[in-house]
């Protein structure tokens, strides 16, 4: 639900940015760039720690088996935990449409799916598999492992772009 309710919010700013470019204010779509990340950071961080303390209870409420309470609150911690991952990089890549770029959120969607395979890899491991390569006794190697390494990739890609200033952040639009 919240995830559709943020693609959905990034399909908004996408036409509102693709509107300013097109009408040539480059100080609009800074504006517009620096009010959708003030609008995540102010809804989606709180609503991500609510999710991760609320998790156990709401497991208890809808009366999850014992046997398998502490796998399914862990797995839900660490997709409520990096649920901020995914609809930051459904905005970061709403903002790049938006300036006419549909190719390079492709690229890190590709380059995010590929850290997950290999992430996937090390940290799920089946018994007696690879027992050849040295493992460090310290990574989780389990369905949580593998779901840590998929919300942590999704959006890194994309918010290294935009921490770099690759040209669409709003210090980049001359305000």
């Amino acid at each position: 639900l919240i995830s559709s309710l943020f693609l959905g919010f990034s399909m908004g700013a996408t036409i509102m940015i693709a509107q300013y470019v097109g009408a040539g204010d480059q100080g609009a779509v800074g504006r517009t760039v620096d009010t959708i990340y003030s609008a995540l950071l102010v809804i989606i961080v709180p609503l991500t720690l609510l999710g991760v303390l609320a998790s156990g209870p709401l497991l208890t409420l809808i009366r999850v088996p014992q046997e398998a309470y502490e796998q399914a609150r862990t797995y839900c911690m660490v997709v409520l935990g990096g649920i901020i991952g995914t609809l930051g990089y459904n905005m970061n890549s709403g903002i790049m449409r938006g300036l006419g770029d549909s190719r390079t959120p492709l690229i890190f969607l590709f380059i995010a799916c590929v850290i997950n395979i290999v992430l996937d890899l090390v940290f799920v491991r089946s018994p007696g598999a690879c027992s050849a390569w040295p493992w460090p006794p310290f990574w989780p190697r389990s369905a949580p492992g593998c779901s840590a390494s998929s919300t942590s990739t999704e959006s890194t890609p994309s918010s290294i772009s935009a921490c770099s200033g690759c040209g669409w952040t709003g210090a980049c639009w001359g305000r």
